[in-house]
């Protein structure tokens, strides 16, 4: 998962940063307080930078033992809707 950001503000992004890797197939992403919420199957993770270097250095399991099968059937959405 990577970090981009428009530095001389043209428009498009001119710096890219490696925030977390090893994320097998991430579906979700929502920030949330001082970091984000991902949902990458079978977890729902918290990531956050303590360090301010523009990577994850903090990873937590919110929640576990989602399906990894089908992609289209995977945990993602962080978004209460109207099917619950």
């Amino acid at each position: 998962m990577r970090v981009l950001e428009d530095t001389d503000r043209d428009g498009r992004y001119d710096k890219s940063t490696l925030f977390a890797e090893g994320l097998k197939f991430p579906t979700g992403l929502l920030t949330w307080r001082d970091g984000v919420i991902v949902t990458v199957a079978p977890e729902i993770l918290f990531l956050r930078n303590t360090d301010d270097d523009g990577v994850a250095d903090e990873r937590r399991v919110l929640f576990s033992s989602f399906v990894e099968g089908n992609q289209q059937l995977r945990v993602n959405g962080l978004r209460w809707g109207l099917n619950n």
